[in-house]
């Protein structure tokens, strides 16, 4: 037998499957069940594929790259004049570690939350001021969470929003321009058994933006083809979190393998398999805001039969 990727629906619809030109002649706002094959997806790149969308107000902007954010990272470190820090934090300095470069130590300003210093827990947050993205990156395998900050008018300002507003560990996280009120305050940690991003997104007025995966897909039976995002179960299908794509290389070798499996490189149609997927159709907008119907794969996830499959019949 030869092992062929496939797909499974994990939903509980008793409808029977449909061809997609069936599909095509259906109102919007039903569920379907199809056999089709994979003819072709974008965007290719990972980065491409990795999104970050707002909650509140349904916006969604790539991530930056690390060129951008590099920018707002030196400028504010140019802006870094004097200011005063709030009441609650303990101000003081850190070396950086050094690089694999041998650049010289380099010493920080950082503020710590007395409250926390009181607690013990002087490793759980620190906001850093004047730093580099490399530097604050290589400070973030010491510490749980790092806010980057800058001087504002003698107070301590987060930086743009296009910028993380926080690091943990590897991760990075992002908040929404539109939505966000961003100020330092004090996070209020009264019953949190852990502070998170969560956390400290709601004590600094963030609405915090949350990485997805987002991909077009061109689907394919015998009656013709259909367009149809993978979006909001793209996490099942693929079997990974996409803030975990967004570092991990394991997760991203994941997404490509399954990629390259459903649609091997060189087009031939005859090593594509035959997938099981639900659609669900809906109303949506076109580029010029014309009223059209959109496709979306949901309850589906890519995995692995040991059997040989032909067309569907």
């Amino acid at each position: 037998m030869l092992l062929s990727l496939w797909s499974e629906r994990s939903c509980d619809h008793d409808i029977r499957p449909v061809k997609l030109s069936e599909v095509k002649r259906c109102d919007p706002g039903q569920i379907h069940h199809v056999r089709v094959q994979l003819r072709s997806y974008k965007p290719r790149r990972l980065h491409q594929v990795l999104k970050l969308y707002c909650s509140k107000c349904s916006s969604l902007l790539d991530v930056p790259d690390d060129e951008l954010v590099a920018g707002l990272f030196s400028e504010a470190c140019r802006d870094s004049g004097s200011c005063a820090p709030p009441p609650w934090l303990f101000s003081g300095r850190v070396n950086v570690p050094r690089d694999s470069s041998g650049s010289p130590n380099r010493a920080l300003s950082i503020h710590l939350s007395t409250q926390l210093m009181s607690e013990g827990k002087t490793k759980e947050l620190v906001f850093l001021m004047g730093s580099t993205l490399e530097e604050t990156r290589r400070l973030a395998a010491g510490y749980q969470n790092i806010v980057p900050v800058r001087s504002s008018d003698s107070h301590l300002a987060l930086l743009d929003l296009s910028a993380p507003f926080l690091f943990r560990g590897r991760k990075r996280y992002y908040g929404c321009k539109q939505c966000s009120e961003a100020a330092v305050r004090e996070p209020r940690t009264d019953g949190a058994e852990v502070i998170d991003e969560k956390v400290i997104a709601e004590a600094l007025g963030v609405q915090l933006l949350q990485f997805i995966l987002l991909m077009k897909l061109e689907l394919q039976d015998a009656t013709g083809t259909l367009d149809v995002f993978l979006w909001r179960d793209a996490e099942l299908f693929f079997g990974v979190s996409a803030e975990d794509a967004a570092v991990d290389q394991e997760a991203q070798r994941r997404i490509q393998q399954t990629m390259d499996a459903l649609c091997p490189p060189g087009g031939n149609a005859g090593k594509r398999p035959w997938l099981n997927v639900c659609l669900t159709a809906y109303l949506g907008e076109d580029d010029d805001g014309l009223n059209q119907t959109c496709y979306q794969i949901c309850h589906t996830t890519a995995t692995r039969a040991s059997s040989t499959q032909s067309e569907p019949v």
